[in-house]
């Protein structure tokens, strides 16, 4: 009785576990739908044998119902209770995945300025030197001169560097095929190489390179294109 209290527990864990971190419950034993129908049935005459090996599926099943045995051996509750223990650390494996991921999705503002707001969109536009349409490949951000440019998610910095266009800039790795650049700083705080958390200062927002006035010129890059950076921000 002890041991199969201790079984409850670690399945009411494991639920409630679930439920927490949005993760889908597996499929529990038993529980996939059975259709009646001639033919496709089948198996040797009714004989004694060994216990099957447990699916993958059971280590969901409830406690109290142990490969169909309402009232199970001790073996059989200790079997069950290292399933169960087992898939716990799965469990805490995905969530722990999943964190991360999280945290390397360039889901922040580059700047927490409370008086930013954004000048230029993603898209086609008339450019302001040329009065030409072009495309522009980002936001552009318009905050206090000299105030913090943050990574906008977990990542390592893959390139910090100045040049005539983008100015003062950095590029951020985030891993899962996603990648952040930040252009016209005024001067950078981070170098190569370097580990950076969300909504650390990587450099200062300015006006350098091709650029009229201070802003930040951020883009979002998925699998090696440039995608709109607003829909991965919230509201501004």
């Amino acid at each position: 009785a002890a041991i199969k209290a201790d079984l409850d527990e670690l399945y009411d864990t494991e639920t409630r576990f679930r439920e927490i971190s949005g993760l889908a419950p597996r499929e529990a034993w038993g529980q996939m739908e059975t259709k009646p129908a001639e033919g496709g049935v089948g198996g040797p005459p009714d004989e004694l044998g060994e216990e099957p090996a447990p699916a993958a599926d059971a280590l969901m099943r409830p406690p109290h119902v142990i490969y169909g045995i309402m009232r199970p051996s001790p073996d059989l509750i200790v079997q069950e209770i290292n399933l169960r223990r087992r898939s716990l650390q799965e469990l805490l494996e995905d969530v722990e995945t999943q964190a991360d991921r999280l945290e390397r999705t360039p889901t922040f503002w580059p700047s927490n300025e409370k008086d930013r707001w954004i000048s230029s969109r993603f898209g086609y536009r008339k450019d302001p030197f040329t009065n030409r349409r072009s495309f522009h490949g980002g936001l552009d951000i318009v905050a206090q001169y000299g105030s913090p440019v943050l990574a906008t998610g977990r990542g390592v910095i893959a390139h910090a560097s100045s040049d005539r266009y983008k100015g003062n800039h950095v590029k951020i790795d985030h891993g899962h095929g996603l990648e952040t650049q930040y252009f016209h700083l005024k001067k950078l705080s981070v170098k190569r190489g370097e580990t950076v958390e969300r909504g650390d200062t990587i450099g200062y927002l300015g006006n350098t390179g091709r650029s009229q006035g201070a802003h930040v010129h951020y883009e979002v890059i998925k699998n090696g294109k440039r995608v709109n950076p607003a829909n991965y921000l919230g509201k501004q």
